[in-house]
């Protein structure tokens, strides 16, 4: 971790207080910002107090000077967030603000420093889309084969394969209208973005909460029925 990280994290300073439900917690996404909506917590961001290498966000995080209210959620707080690629470490984004609800109903605003950071602008929904597939017939056939063959030949158990689709719009597409679109169409999904990054999963890659570390795996990994594993560190 970087000095610079601790400096930042040394001089962040984060108040937690509960208030009342919103009636829509995306009318309180930020631009840029990220969501997420999940079994146990959904929650919303706006605005950036800090910027940090993965490796340095729990460290960051403990410098910040945190205030927080009495008998707010477990969940409620200052947190780095982001979707980091396959390849390389990405950055994670400290928000200035996170508004927060519990399956219960319980809300939170965790805000740095007093910050009012810029709610996200809607946008008219396109009118029109095209759709075009990225691999060829013949070369998504030949893809299949391949895995076939694989198998087959036993260096492969499973493959999951995957078609490339890309969707391009008349309009720029309002990132709060597909999240509550994909929210309505997808029960029992976990719902994310982080700015243009939007999507819906029903795979919680791992989850830890203290010593417990809780992963579902979907697509066959697991006998029928127990979507859930937890493992007690």
């Amino acid at each position: 971790m970087s000095l610079s990280d601790v400096a930042v994290g040394a001089r962040l300073h984060a108040v937690t207080r509960a208030i009342e439900t919103p009636q829509e917690l995306l009318d309180h996404l930020g631009e840029d910002g990220f969501a997420w909506f999940g079994e146990d917590v959904a929650f919303v961001t706006a605005g950036v107090a800090a910027e940090v290498e993965p490796a340095a966000a729990a460290d960051l995080l403990r410098a910040v000077q945190h205030d927080a209210a009495a008998g707010i959620p477990n969940a409620a707080g200052p947190l780095a967030v982001g979707a980091l690629p396959f390849s390389g470490n990405g950055r994670l984004v400290v928000p200035d603000e996170i508004v927060g609800i519990t399956p219960n109903g319980r809300a939170w605003a965790t805000t740095i420093d007093g910050r009012a950071p810029a709610r996200a602008r809607r946008h008219d929904a396109p009118n029109g889309y095209r759709v075009e597939a990225v691999a060829t017939q013949p070369e998504w056939a030949s893809s299949v084969e391949t895995a076939l063959g694989e198998i087959e030949s036993g260096a492969l158990l499973k493959v999951v394969l995957a078609r490339e689709v890309r969707v391009s719009a008349d309009s720029p597409f309002d990132i709060v209208g597909v999240l509550a679109h994909l929210r309505r169409a997808q029960p029992g999904c976990f719902v994310f973005a982080d700015r243009g990054f939007v999507g819906a999963t029903p795979e919680l890659l791992v989850r830890r909460a203290g010593e417990r570390v809780t992963c579902r795996p979907m697509a066959g990994t697991m006998p029928r029925g127990s979507n859930n594993q937890d493992v007690v560190a």
